[in-house]
């Protein structure tokens, strides 16, 4: 394994100054502005997100936003990649249709005193009849194919909820804007062949909705990006969710606990910190019920108890990160943000709010333990605030000075590539949140992980990046451009870094830091509203919203732009513009890894592999797959093509499996496995997403306590698949299968897991083994 950070030279300079790069930078964008029109609903308030909905090999598209050009209306546009850098839209709508009949009255009257202008209306007579007036009025009932209409989507995640090998996503919808939806999380399972269900989940509906010091399309307090992680922490084969934000009930962080593919539960599984140690006891530990005070009159608040909630601390506008800290196989959990503090307790004293960082280490028996107060960590925290001439006393306190962020990302990825998972912060540091001291508002941190047997240890480093608050607004994109194999940054906010071009500090402003190793960038501002390099419609000012995507699989990424211009350009207001990569940049895909391992345990598999480098000699990052050769029940890390290893989508890449120690080795824990005979596949990946094909083995449990889930059928019951007229009721069982219209007149019948044609539009009801299912075609 290589510990060396290794400069990758592109045959070209790329210099500080913009006027200098243009003449030399190899990279190279074209915008096209047909997209919106493949699509067939150009629209804004839209970031597309982006995944092989289908398994073709070729990155499909999810467009949602208003469509000014369509009358403000919004659809959830399907936008099928048909390679070539051609697209199909799909955005057909299921419309309920109510019809009245009206008289339709004579031109002729009968007066019965014009002096008082009174009259007597006749029926209008044709053939002997009446003639009536049909009136029609249509209400909009969802998208044929079960897309939502949903706003903006920034910060977005897939997730395979249901392991059945489809990329499934998590929207974090802004809600209004005329999409007729309210602000909160939309799970968005695919159900195969261009169908979709929006997963109606109990607890997910609980949890959003905009703050009272939320407004207009905020979400989260305009911090999206970062604000919900996906991964496994308790190793059981499902996707977890966790999550930060604000909503009517205050702050929150969450953890989500995937149940089988079915449904979301509350993870209650913090042990906070001793009760004597924790600065901020507020919603960690119990109280007793408040009530009046006697001497004042006033309300007040009640007593701590020492029983903890069991919640993690609670914050919104920050992040919220899955990473394997210590390299055990386990993924831990930072959390960033703004707690509430609270100024009249009587037993404890006052509790000082703010910005603030948590560490949690997940203690493997599906628990975390904040470990925040570590000697470790602050010590590594002090060093910090000795730089910066603040104010240390050598408890938690520090570690909040030094880390606590908000208004921005904290995000997990190996830094210097040396195998261990590093964290990297861009937003507003704890400087004016009450801890003391004062350290630069805008910052760009990296914390280089090097931690060891005795816990968490981090050290901070200095980066080129530009340091940035509300860095987690609109245009977050985070991919390797030009092929070093490190990731570049694009994003906007307020920054002090000077812009090379006019000398001066920047203020806000949108910018691209491009990387030339591991903690080296070259920034280009667009304060302009210009670039020639990276395609003009990228610096447009809000609400335009940017994405990534490899759309026609030379590796190099497009540029995605949302934007609404206010006055046609192109006869258009709603802009949804494709920037094509034409850099021709070469990327190489990461070495296939060495001879992999699989040991089994009772109920368990421990995997191991020989690491392989990228084409810059550092560690690649890598994803794991196990799956049952008898039932096909599927775990695996990211999702990714079981046949060609190709990425169904974007994940971040702290959900990618790194290395972890010192020895050239890596290896991956599965656990709660039923006994059977297995697959296991591994492959490396680099930061353009470019994968290798698995390398397999075969291993066998012998001995278990898990019986598991076999498969999806099992674990979501009875799904209903529609295409066109045809619809098909997958289970697990052979049931009779009965489809009424919304009158409650059945219209057709047959069997699970075979054809049934249903004739016309608009809404039914699938029933089976006492199931109900509502379907719209």
């Amino acid at each position: 394994m290589k510990k060396l950070v290794v400069k990758m030279v592109l045959g070209c300079a790329v210099l500080g100054s913009f006027q200098e790069v243009q003449a030399q930078d190899p990279l190279s964008f074209k915008t096209d502005f047909t997209l919106g029109d493949m699509g067939g609903w150009p629209s804004h308030r839209s970031r597309a997100f982006v995944a092989d909905f289908n398994n073709d090999g070729l990155m499909d598209m999810y467009l949602n936003g208003t469509s000014e050009n369509k009358g403000w209306s919004s659809r959830g546009v399907l936008v099928k990649n048909l390679g070539d850098r051609q697209f199909e839209g799909v955005y057909d709508a299921i419309f309920e249709n109510d019809t009245t009949y009206n008289k339709v009255y004579s031109k002729d009257t009968i007066w019965i005193d014009k002096d008082n202008n009174e009259y007597e209306l006749q029926d209008s007579i044709f053939d002997g009849k009446v003639v009536m007036d049909t009136v029609v009025n249509e209400t909009f009932v969802g998208m044929a194919n079960g897309l939502p209409r949903t706003a903006f989507g920034q910060g977005s995640q897939p997730i395979d909820f249901n392991n059945d090998g489809l990329v499934d996503f998590i929207i974090l919808n802004t809600g209004g804007n005329d999409t007729g939806t309210s602000q909160g999380y939309v799970l968005v399972i695919n159900k195969g062949n261009w169908q979709f269900e929006v997963l109606e989940d109990s607890l997910l509906a609980t949890i959003g909705g905009l703050s009272s010091n939320t407004s207009g399309d905020k979400f989260n307090e305009n911090t999206p990006y970062g604000s919900l992680v996906t991964g496994d922490y308790d190793k059981d084969g499902f996707t977890d969710v966790l999550l930060c934000g604000n909503g009517p009930a205050g702050r929150y962080t969450m953890l989500l606990r995937n149940v089988n593919g079915d449904h979301f539960e509350e993870a209650r599984v913090f042990n906070p910190l001793p009760f004597d140690e924790e600065p901020t006891k507020m919603g960690l530990f119990e109280e007793t019920e408040g009530g009046i005070d006697p001497d004042t009159g006033l309300e007040v608040d009640g007593e701590y108890t020492e029983v903890p909630t069991k919640r993690p601390k609670q914050m919104s506008h920050g992040s919220v990160v899955f990473i394997d800290l210590d390299g055990d196989g386990w993924l831990d959990i930072v959390t960033t943000g703004y707690c509430d503090g609270r100024d009249n307790m009587t037993a404890t004293g006052v509790e000082q709010g703010g910005n603030q960082i948590r560490f949690y280490h997940n203690l493997q028996n599906g628990e975390f333990q904040d470990v925040t107060n570590s000697p470790s960590l602050i010590e590594a925290a002090s060093q910090v605030l000795d730089a910066y001439g603040m104010t240390k006393d050598g408890t938690v306190a520090d570690v909040f000075r030094a880390w606590g962020c908000e208004e921005g990302i904290t995000v997990a990825v190996d830094f210097d590539q040396d195998g261990r998972t590093d964290l990297m912060q861009l937003g507003t540091q704890g400087c004016s949140n009450g801890w003391g001291g004062q350290r630069d508002l805008k910052q760009a941190n990296c914390l280089r992980n090097i931690s060891d047997g005795d816990g968490f240890r981090l050290e901070e480093i200095p980066t080129d990046i530009t340091p940035a608050a509300m860095a987690s607004c609109y245009r977050f994109i985070w991919v390797d451009l030009n092929g070093d194999d490190y990731p570049d940054y694009m994003t906007n906010g307020w920054t002090s870094k000077v812009n090379p071009a006019t000398g001066e500090a920047a203020g806000w402003g949108r910018f691209v830091d491009l990387s030339d190793n591991s903690t080296t960038y070259n920034t280009y501002f667009f304060n302009d509203e210009s670039n020639e390099v990276f395609g003009g419609y990228l610096a447009k000012s809000e609400p335009s919203v940017n994405n990534f995507g490899d759309f026609d699989n030379d590796n190099n990424m497009e540029l995605l732009t949302s934007d609404y211009t206010g006055s046609p350009d192109n006869g258009r207001n709603d802009q949804q513009v494709i920037s094509w990569n034409n850099s021709g940049v070469e990327f190489t895909a990461p070495n296939e890894i060495g001879e992999i391992t699989a040991t089994a345990e009772k109920g368990r598999v421990l995997v191991k592999w020989e690491a392989s480098e990228m084409n810059n000699g550092n560690d690649a990052m890598f994803n794991v797959y196990i799956q049952n050769k008898e039932t096909g029940a599927m775990r695996m890390v990211v999702p990714a093509n079981i046949e060609t290893g190709k990425q169904l989508s974007y994940a971040m890449f702290g959900c990618y499996v790194n290395t972890g120690n010192e020895d050239g080795e890596a290896s991956y824990l599965f656990d709660k496995l039923p006994m059977g005979e297995y697959i296991v596949g591994v492959q490396a990946v680099n930061y353009a997403y470019q994968a290798t094909a698995w390398n397999t083995t075969e291993v066998t449990v012998s001995e278990s306590d898990y019986d598991g889930v076999a498969s999806q059928a099992v674990a979501r019951g009875m799904q209903v698949v529609v295409n066109g007229d045809a619809i098909v009721v997958t289970s697990v069982d052979d049931m009779q299968v009965n489809v009424y219209n919304m009158q409650g007149a059945e219209v057709a019948s047959g069997m699970t897991n075979k054809t049934i044609i249903v004739n016309g539009k608009g809404v039914f009801v699938v029933k089976a083994g006492g199931k109900a299912v509502k379907i719209v075609k």
